[in-house]
């Protein structure tokens, strides 16, 4: 802990310490007090608690996880005692697989939550995407619409559900979300099965006109899906 002082009297204007890892700065052997793991860890985390509230900065401490996991609590997973938990303002767990990572984030000054992360080999950074339940709502999104796409027939959520190895009530869900809007890219049929919607013209199923354009011809359009990565026109 005199180390870090010392640095920051060196460098006033710093406004971030980083330790990596805690071990460096955890009491070891002789220097340990004579109360448990709870209160030794505890004792220097409120010490740099109080440091960087006085020094109006912050400090973030690396640090490392069980190798065991915790479906309920991903926190619990923090090596130590729960003083780990306890002290420190914000807790942060990055997680990865390949080139996907999750940062998961609770605190008593900030909202609960989970950011999805890109990682790329070739420079080493990660690259923020978003919240990770949009972005995996999103990627749901895609891959339903590209069944019907593939599919020119009625489908049913079981059979899109059978198709993507997902459940049906997630595929339902969605299903909902793709075609409760007047101009959503999905249409709810008869016996609950869905297909891409389509507006006006000759093939229009909707019963509304085609809209005429300067050249006196009338068009039928579909409306692109929610990630807009989809048009078709015809004139």
């Amino acid at each position: 802990m005199d180390v870090i002082k010392d640095w920051y009297h060196k460098h006033p204007l710093a406004r971030l310490i980083v330790v990596d890892v805690f071990a460096r700065i955890k009491p070891r052997g002789s220097k340990r007090n004579s109360g448990t793991l709870y209160d030794d860890e505890y004792l220097i985390l409120e010490e740099l608690q109080k440091f960087a509230i006085q020094q109006q900065l912050g400090v973030l401490i690396v640090h490392h996880t069980r190798k065991s996991t915790n479906p309920d609590n991903i926190f619990d997973e923090i090596s130590g005692s729960t003083a780990m938990q306890g002290a420190p303002d914000t807790l942060m767990i990055f997680k990865r697989e390949a080139d996907q990572g999750k940062l998961f984030i609770q605190g008593r000054d900030v909202d609960e939550q989970t950011l999805a992360f890109e990682g790329d080999e070739s420079t080493g950074l990660w690259t923020l995407l978003g919240k990770a339940k949009d972005i995996e709502t999103s990627n749901e999104r895609k891959e339903i619409m590209e069944v019907f796409r593939s599919y020119d027939e009625l489908l049913s959520p079981k059979k899109i559900a059978d198709i993507l190895g997902k459940s049906v009530s997630s595929v339902s869900k969605m299903l909902y979300v793709l075609s409760k809007k007047q101009d959503a890219p999905l249409k709810k049929f008869e016996y609950g099965k869905y297909q891409l919607a389509t507006f006006g013209g000759k093939s229009g199923k909707s019963g509304k006109s085609g809209k005429t354009g300067k050249s006196g011809k009338t068009y039928d359009y579909m409306p692109s899906d929610l990630d807009n990565s989809y048009h078709s026109y015809r004139c």
